[in-house]
């Protein structure tokens, strides 16, 4: 499945904030364009996405310049992109955005290897008690969770495309 939210660009900034709910149909889309004709197409977006819980990083995504599965009105009724499930999805697997979270309704998640400094004449029995002392299980694997906070989510995602860019050494 598909679904479609729309948004429109602020007015005198780049930026673009969400007019509609998510939704699941184009006609939804169409009904829901007629109610802002008076914006005129270039600064209306569809964002697409096989779950309804990607569509916040989308957005951030698109305000940072980043591409974001995204058409303009224009696009969208003029048919000159290819909508399809596998399309869509192809992108948000580029992204490393896991299938079960396409079909569950929660946040995509981004697993962290945790890595453990090595003190030289330090046992590593000695570092734990160092670095848990309140005990606990802190042998796994650390699992990130994006927040849900707009302006929070922004600054992870930047951040995450600068390493991905090699500007910083993870």
């Amino acid at each position: 499945m598909i679904y479609y939210r729309l948004a429109s660009q602020k007015r005198q900034s780049s930026e673009w904030e969400w007019k509609s709910p998510v939704l699941n149909s184009l006609e939804a889309v169409f009904r829901l364009r007629q109610r802002y004709s008076a914006i005129p197409e270039e600064r209306l977006r569809v964002f697409l996405a096989t779950s309804a819980v990607y569509m916040d990083i989308l957005l951030v995504r698109e305000n940072l310049g980043l591409p974001s599965n995204s058409l303009t009105m224009d696009q969208l009724l003029h048919g000159c992109s290819n909508i399809t499930t596998p399309h869509i999805r192809s992108f948000e697997m580029e992204l490393g955005w896991p299938e079960e979270a396409a079909h569950a309704q929660v946040r995509p998640e981004v697993q962290v290897a945790e890595q453990k400094p090595v003190l030289a004449g330090v046992s590593e029995q000695e570092q734990a008690v160092d670095q848990e002392p309140g005990g606990g299980d802190h042998d796994g694997p650390y699992t990130f969770t994006l927040p849900q906070f707009l302006p929070q989510m922004r600054a992870w995602m930047r951040l995450r495309e600068r390493v991905q860019a090699g500007e910083l050494v993870s």
